[in-house]
């Protein structure tokens, strides 16, 4: 027989219905609440970028220097004559089509790339690759250096420090990807002088010359991370504007449950080109491309 009492305790479905609910909205407002705290205090003190693509600026210039013969020139003429060009991009073709694809999907790739300014037309000091692969647990940092060759779209082959100022961020993502066959799933952009004045105030001291990263942490420092954690709150509020990406809020909140994994990978180091595989034609650095892509992807995959 139904239950026919009126003004009676609610049924069980009731309670268990507005419980949710409850648990519900308030879950809601928790993660609105949270997600505010982060974009005012940390995601919206840094510079996105929405992915658009790149324009090649065709007609760069950038100041001049004496070349091996004693003729001026402008950085961007440090190119490959024929028939060196043509060889080597001949090799690099041949090296690419000959990788097998990729087939772990548990890494993620992020690259580092280090301008001298904010000037449109800056070199890219630093170009890294930070690989991290959960299958493997491990974390590789692959820097490429200034003057490494590159066949930038649009433009030809020249020293990869110039490719930021011919098409920005964007630009270095795509030559980086067609030349050494790696997956790159964002950027992130730091104005170098900017970031070095900014750490300077805490006694720590960046350097970045050809290439190569040095990083001296003073005790001032060491004492004021380890006293609190509004310290390293502050470093993080005043480091960030000095930072440019491409990851939308919503991805790098979905980022923040895999740091605490993340930090235990160990961390492997290893340069572009290596060491012995690699000769130089006019301030170019070309790589022994097939050995290299193929330790390349034996390294990050």
């Amino acid at each position: 027989m139904a239950d026919k009492r009126k003004g009676g305790r609610p049924s069980f479905k009731k309670l268990l219905l507005v419980t949710v609910l409850i648990v519900v909205l308030l879950t809601a407002a928790l993660l609105t609440g949270l997600y505010i705290y982060m974009k005012t205090q940390y995601l919206g003190r840094s510079n996105y970028v929405k992915s658009q693509g790149y324009t090649v600026n065709q007609k760069l210039q950038r100041e001049t220097f004496v070349g091996e013969n004693g003729e001026i020139q402008t950085e961007t003429e440090a190119v490959l004559e024929e028939p060196v060009l043509s060889r080597t991009i001949a090799r690099q073709e041949e090296a690419l089509q000959g990788l097998p694809e990729i087939e772990n999907a548990g890494s993620y790739n992020l690259l580092l790339i280090g301008i001298d300014g904010e000037r449109e037309t800056a070199d890219s000091e630093l170009v890294a690759l930070l690989t991290l692969n959960s299958e493997r647990e491990e974390a590789w940092l692959t820097t490429f250096l200034p003057k490494l060759y590159v066949n930038i779209p649009q433009v030809g082959a020249r020293q990869l420090k110039t490719v930021y100022a011919y098409g920005g961020a964007q630009l270095c993502v795509e030559t980086l990807q067609r030349n050494y066959g790696v997956e790159i799933d964002h950027y992130i952009l730091a104005d170098l002088p900017a970031l070095m004045e900014v750490l300077h105030q805490y006694d720590v001291e960046l350097d970045v010359d050809q290439g190569e990263v040095t990083l001296e942490i003073g005790d001032t420092f060491s004492e004021s991370m380890f006293r609190s954690l509004d310290s390293v709150a502050s470093l993080l509020q005043t480091v960030l504007p000095c930072i440019t990406h491409d990851m939308k809020d919503a991805e790098l909140l979905k980022l923040l449950p895999r740091l605490s994994a993340w930090l235990d990978y160990s961390l492997k180091e290893q340069q572009i080109p290596y060491g012995d595989l690699y000769t130089a034609v006019n301030g170019i650095l070309i790589p022994d491309m097939a050995e290299t892509l193929k330790k390349l992807r034996e390294t990050l995959y």
